[in-house]
């Protein structure tokens, strides 16, 4: 009883999860309002989130709705990858929020890739 699928092994329930289906999934809380609960206490994410619990954009995008453009040249000084939360990821050699920083060894301007040993 409550269960669905082929062998009865998913939860009819979208919020119930579990041997015995007993286990909630809240989707604005575990979801992050980003996606819905499934039968199997996962979330899956609605278009434009990624993620666990949907809280990393897909891609291009950050702020709470996804809808601040990261672009690497500029948020990222060139020097970096930018990432679902807003945040940049460094090349090698650069540092920094912005990775407009030389990590050791440098000198002059990251984004132009002067950075080096």
């Amino acid at each position: 009883e409550g269960r669905v699928g082929e062998s009865c092994d998913v939860c009819s329930s979208s919020v119930g999860f579990g041997d015995e289906c007993e286990a909630s999934c809240d989707w604005q809380v575990d979801c992050m309002g980003r996606g819905r609960c499934t039968g199997e206490g996962t979330c899956e994410c609605h278009e434009g989130f990624s993620g666990d619990s949907c809280e990393m954009c897909a891609s291009g995008g950050y702020g709470p709705d996804c809808e601040e453009p990261c672009v690497e040249n500029s948020t990222c000084s060139g020097s970096g990858r930018c990432m679902g939360d807003g945040s940049c990821e460094c090349h090698d050699g650069a540092n920094g929020p912005a990775c407009d920083s030389c990590s050791t060894h440098g000198y002059g301007d990251v984004w132009v890739g002067a950075c080096g040993a």
